[in-house]
């Protein structure tokens, strides 16, 4: 199988683990020993391949001297950094709305080009291991948000929401796999989607001190970080 069709695939699946959340995974089936796992899953795949890819990249960006700024050394982390606050911003705007079609809107369409990035990055993934890995990151990290997603804004994210981010992520895909685009503007997309999930996994699947479930968090985590460390290990020999 070709790495375009591979990579095909695990954005189908991506996609239906939206369309499908509610029915396959109800909110009150993902409790407080599930939310824990998770955020061991995306917590370690943040600090041991998103973050190490854009110290790798900044490096060579540095040695390249191929900066938006000249004197701007530290532009993937300034990415990030912008990715994490426009993800808190826009959040919080959709919370505060008094008007909850504007909310919606809001937070979807935020949640939407999350995807699409997300999508986007899927594309680029070649290793038929990392891309696997990858996949199960992201279908833990959409169940998560499935469920605030639907705990705020009810009706409204059954009804359109999960179609709507169903549909992006598949759109990012297309994006990814069609349009050329520049190394550099691709770095930032993807410095700016690790800055989002680290927010997105700190807020909504870092359980608060008391509900959270230490061994599923600990075995999550360790255990993902072990499949990443395997699977770089064996793609570096």
């Amino acid at each position: 199988m070709s790495a375009r069709a591979a990579s095909f695939l695990a954005v189908l699946a991506l996609a239906a683990v939206h369309l499908l959340a509610g029915r396959a995974v109800p909110e009150r089936r993902i409790g407080p020993r599930a939310l824990s796992a998770f955020a061991g899953v995306s917590v370690a795949y943040v600090f041991l391949h998103l973050l190490p890819d854009l110290a790798r990249v900044q490096e060579r960006f540095i040695e390249e001297k191929v900066r938006v700024l000249p004197w701007l050394e530290e532009q993937m982390y300034l990415a990030a950094l912008t990715g994490l606050v426009a993800t808190w911003a826009l959040t919080s705007l959709a919370w505060t709305r008094k008007s909850p079609a504007l909310g919606f809107t809001v937070g979807a369409g935020s949640f939407a080009t999350y995807n699409a990035v997300i999508g986007l990055y899927a594309a680029r993934v070649a290793h038929p291991v990392g891309l696997a890995l990858v996949t199960f990151a992201f279908a833990t990290h959409f169940l998560v948000n499935d469920r605030a997603l639907e705990r705020d804004f009810g009706d409204l994210y059954r009804r359109f929401g999960r179609r709507l981010l169903a549909a992006s992520v598949f759109a990012g895909w297309v994006l990814g796999a069609t349009v050329p685009i520049s190394e550099l503007a691709l770095m930032w997309l993807f410095a700016a989607l690790a800055g989002g999930i680290l927010l997105n996994a700190l807020k909504e699947e870092l359980p608060r001190v008391g509900e959270g479930r230490v061994g599923p968090f600990v075995a999550g985590a360790a255990g993902f970080a072990a499949l990443l460390l395997v699977s770089l290990y064996a793609y570096r020999r």
